[in-house]
């Protein structure tokens, strides 16, 4: 395979993991979680949860698709995350 054919598959292969990140759900509940590839990714999104208080709580959900879904909390807000990338159970 040519330089150039790898080039496009790397886009083709980015392209499609941003897809999947913007398409996905709203983070409001366990059904509909934000789509991450990393951990770091995920951490992003924990931090203003971890800075709003005492009240932060952090709770891993195993999923059927090898996958691992956090629920971050603080107080009567969460945020459902789930990293698409990072684990393999």
């Amino acid at each position: 395979m040519g330089e150039k054919t790898k080039a496009e598959i790397c886009v083709f292969q980015n392209n499609k993991i941003i897809k999947t990140i913007d398409e996905s759900g709203t983070g409001k509940t366990e059904t509909s979680p934000i789509c991450v590839i990393t951990a770091d990714d995920m951490m992003s999104f924990a931090k203003p949860f971890m800075m709003m208080g005492n009240a932060f709580k952090q709770k891993d959900i195993k999923t059927d698709d090898n996958c691992i879904m956090t629920e971050y909390s603080n107080g009567g807000i969460s945020l459902f995350v789930k990293c698409i990338g990072c684990f393999n159970f």
